[in-house]
């Protein structure tokens, strides 16, 4: 160790200026930072939902759509259809928006007569209202007992990005209109903002928070300044490696740089920590830095390895989102690891001293020694018990609105559309027939199909080529109603219907593969009622093949690719967790080349992993793509502070103290530096809960679990066990 700071010191001013072309560049790359809204993310690789959306997306016009909703403060007037009518045009006219189904037309043909809206003819806004009520569930314009709104549904372009939704807005704003807006496509754009928020504003808060921490430990604005600075730089270097790359950050990677700054400062902080109480006892710079190393050097390089080997087994899930969270969080952790050997012992070789602003101690954490013995066997019972009955109530739940806290504009946007129209994100049916779709003994089926779904309660309501047929024959035709079996009369009203521009069947019928697509919106997006829509569907197919019908039917949508993702969460978990907690055995056992310190120092993090179990399914929270996180941190954070604990527990037995002794002065050496990390590691992602995603807020109360679980076992089973079986 005193050949590396000799070299330090020697090539001092090389290695400034070193670390400052590093920075230069980290920052030019920060520049470069693209931001992916894309929630496709989340979907399992070769997931068949996928594939079964992508045919029918090429066998239909892109089923991207955007629904605003407008109150009414009165019922239709002109006042309000003038503005409705300005909007339209609006829509009509952007480049991004390839059909619009809207309220406002200028005209509208009603079986074989035609109707002009306009104030000169003051009956024909409500003869366009009284069509409107025999649309039923078709119709643009829907009406509670107390409230009237209207109903656009933009059917965008690959093309339309966040940009086009700001344009609405302001033309929405323009028009003194309220609003609300939904769809799958709006739920991701917006994501956009939302990531370029947590960006520039989480990671500073959270590194605030760490250093509000270390600083009560530490004493010292310069010491905890010095602590901090590798994980700064880390993050730094990872989001400009990132950016020179040329990837994206989702909602997911965004955690990086944050991971980055809480879990990489460990190593800043027992470095500074321990460099100070080397110059409490009046060594100079290169002793107090060489005796620091000798006894942390190790255990550092152990626990950024064993950090970033709690990501990296996240590898082993099938979605991209976790893959690149794995890497890029395992980057950033190396890479403060790295910096903290580089950097700190940089600026400490000269006369640089920590000396402590205050004399008086940190709080005493002695009282956890009362623990030690038979209590710390009782906590680790108590934890096991509740880990098997929390178990069975886990869920694997993860849909797009839960990814947003209630209190933003999408959730409740969403949960209002969904109220006032039945359904908001909706999922489809894609059938394919041996001939024209639109023969009755197909229809006869989709629509008895559709009734099965309605009837189950699992499904609010559904849009088919079916039922727009069965809604405009009386209007077409008066006299008649129900599905036309008369070949003449489905001509003659499926001519019309696919004529007209407007027309939502248009793009859900392909007389060329003879396929056919129903918009279904569920009751809810939770895996139990996808299911059982699903089950559903699967048994009509399997009667469809018992009677000899030449048709298949089957679902999919965004909501269904996250429900695969959903059904593989807990299996892939399980395998996550299991892989990193043999490697991290493996590395400890190279660390401290013995085996039964080893086994001792993996009990406390295997009891809070599986602690972490039961609190998921007590709490309610969901083991999803981000939760799923929090495992890794466990197993790879977690284990760090078993690493430093039993490394200077072995380093006392090897000087010749009783293992007594060893325990009693490994904690007093360990307990506070430790426990200011889990507390710094806990307020840095405390700073998740200014994000406006659920998914990140639920991670940060994860995290305290684990923390205090992690750290209460490390502090008294611990030195408990070592005591006893390590002589």
């Amino acid at each position: 160790m005193k050949k590396y700071i000799l070299f330090v010191k020697r090539f001092n001013k090389p290695l400034k200026l070193l670390l400052i072309i590093l920075n230069i560049l980290a920052i030019i790359g920060l520049f470069r930072i693209t931001i992916s809204s894309d929630f496709k993310i989340f979907v399992p690789a070769q997931s068949e939902n996928q594939q079964l959306l992508e045919k029918m997306d090429t066998t239909f016009p892109s089923s991207d759509q955007i629904i605003y909703m407008i109150p009414l403060k009165d019922n239709l007037t002109f006042e309000a259809f003038s503005k409705l009518q300005t909007l339209q045009y609006f829509f009509t006219e952007m480049d991004h928006v390839d059909r619009l189904k809207g309220p406002a037309p200028k005209e509208v043909t009603i079986g074989t007569n035609t109707l002009v809206i306009d104030e000169e003819n003051p009956m024909s806004l409500s003869k366009l209202s009284a069509y409107y009520d025999l649309l039923g569930d078709l119709s643009p314009i829907v009406k509670t007992d107390d409230e009237t709104f209207a109903l656009f549904t933009l059917f965008i372009t690959e093309d339309f990005t966040t940009n086009d939704i700001y344009k609405i807005e302001d033309e929405l704003v323009s028009l003194d209109l309220e609003y609300f807006a939904t769809g799958d496509s709006y739920m991701q754009l917006l994501v956009f903002d939302y990531i370029s928020k947590i960006l520039l504003f989480i990671p500073p808060i959270a590194l605030s928070l760490v250093l509000l921490v270390f600083s009560f430990q530490l004493k010292s604005i310069k010491a905890t300044a010095l602590s901090i600075l590798p994980a700064g730089l880390g993050s730094l270097w990872t989001l400009g490696i990132i950016g020179w790359i040329g990837n994206e950050v989702s909602i997911v990677t965004v955690l990086a740089p944050i991971f980055t700054i809480v879990i990489g400062s460990a190593d800043g902080l027992h470095f500074v920590s321990h460099v100070q109480d080397e110059e409490s006892l009046g060594n100079d710079n290169l002793t107090s830095l060489t005796k620091t190393l000798s006894i942390v050097g190790k255990p550092m390089i152990i626990t950024t390895i064993t950090s970033m080997v709690g990501f990296l087994a996240l590898l082993t899930m099938n979605t991209s989102a976790i893959k690149d969270l794995a890497v890029y969080a395992s980057l950033g952790i190396f890479l403060a690891g790295f910096i903290t050997w580089y950097v700190l012992p940089l600026v400490l070789v000269g006369n640089t001293k920590l000396h402590k602003f205050s004399k008086s101690e940190p709080l005493s954490f002695d009282f956890l020694k009362k623990l030690w013995g038979i209590p710390s066997y009782i906590i680790i019972i108590l934890c096991l018990i509740f880990f098997g009955v929390g178990l069975a109530k886990v869920k694997t739940e993860f849909n797009m609105l839960m990814v947003y806290k209630e209190s933003t504009n999408i959730y409740k946007n969403t949960i209002k559309i969904q109220e006032i129209n039945g359904g908001s994100i909706p999922i489809y049916l894609f059938g394919t027939t041996e001939d024209d779709p639109l023969n009755p003994l197909y229809a006869e089926k989709f629509i008895e199909l559709s009734n099965i779904l309605l009837d189950s309660g699992y499904v609010s309501k559904i849009i088919s080529p079916y039922s727009i047929i069965e809604t405009l024959v009386p209007i077409i035709i008066p006299g008649n109603k129900g599905y036309p079996s008369d070949p003449q009369v489905l001509k003659q009203i499926s001519g019309r219907l696919l004529q007209s521009e407007d027309s939502p069947a248009k793009d859900m019928l392909n007389f060329e593969s003879n396929s056919v697509k129903l918009i279904v919106f569920p009751k809810d997006l939770k895996n139990d009622t996808l299911s059982e829509i699903r089950n559903l569907v699967t048994n009509y197919n399997e009667e469809l093949i018992d009677i000899g019908i030449p048709m298949s039917i089957a679902t999919t949508g965004v909501q269904y690719m996250m429900m695969d993702l959903n059904d593989s969460m807990f299996s892939n978990q399980i395998m996550s967790s299991s892989l990193a907690i043999v490697i991290v055995f493996i590395l400890l056992l190279i660390s401290f080349q013995k085996v039964l310190p080893s086994l001792i120092s993996l009990i406390p993090i295997i009891v809070t992993t599986l602690f972490l179990f039961g609190f998921l399914g007590f709490t309610g929270i969901s083991l999803n793509i981000l939760t799923t996180t929090i495992f890794s941190i466990t197993i790879g954070v977690g284990i760090d502070y078993a690493i430093h604990f039993t490394s200077v527990f072995i380093h006392l037995r090897n000087e010749g103290y009783s293992s007594a002794d060893a325990a009693l002065r490994a904690y007093s050496y360990s307990a506070k530096p430790i426990i200011a990390n889990a507390l710094g590691l806990s307020l840095g992602l405390s700073s998740l809960m200014l994000s406006p995603l659920q998914i990140h807020m639920n991670v940060s109360l994860l995290m305290w679990t684990t923390m205090t679980i992690s750290v209460l076992f490390s502090l008294t089973f611990l030195p408990t066990a070592l005591k006893r079986f390590v002589k």
